[in-house]
């Protein structure tokens, strides 16, 4: 529970450009298949959501890796209860902040890693869709989430302007 508490809070406090790069470049030696979800999925998420400055430290490679790992974690929610889903839609949803340094970056339709992480968020929406009758658990979840998903595809294509979709997502538990 320390490794949780201390990595969540390391990308819930950096604020400082150069903390930030320092932050960030700590994760990225850490191998991503090793990531976990409450650990470093968690910071990069708060690190790349809440910093205007932070997306703008990312080289493209780096954001290759991230939204791979987006991809990864939405298929292994496919099939699950989604309790582990809680911080990859806000990291991708840092990821597309990265448009404040490329503002034609990841487009779907544009941008490959875009189309991919697109269909990512469409086939958790069908798993969500397709197994919401089987429990009241998932048709709470499938209620939570498939429209703030409908507005992360939105922003994926470039057509979104929800300006409060970040603090949305921190206030989905509430």
């Amino acid at each position: 529970m320390a490794w949780v508490l201390i990595r969540q809070g390391l990308g819930r406090i950096v604020s400082d450009p150069v903390d930030e790069k320092r932050a960030i470049d700590l994760l990225m030696n850490i191998p991503i298949c090793n990531w976990k979800w409450r650990e470093e999925t968690a910071a990069a998420a708060f690190l790349l959501s809440r910093s205007d400055s932070c997306p703008g430290l990312l080289k493209r490679d780096a954001v290759e890796k991230l939204g791979q790992h987006v991809i990864s974690e939405f298929k292994q929610s496919y099939g699950s209860d989604y309790t582990k889903f809680q911080y990859v839609p806000s990291l991708l949803l840092g990821l597309l902040r990265w448009r404040l340094v490329s503002p034609r970056a990841l487009i779907d339709g544009d941008d490959e890693l875009a189309s991919n992480m697109a269909k990512s968020v469409k086939d958790a929406q069908k798993d969500m869709l397709d197994r919401a009758s089987s429990s009241e658990k998932l048709t709470k979840v499938a209620e939570k989430w498939i429209p703030f998903l409908d507005k992360i595809l939105e922003e994926i294509r470039g057509e979104g302007g929800h300006l409060d979709l970040l603090a949305t997502i921190y206030n989905l538990d509430d």
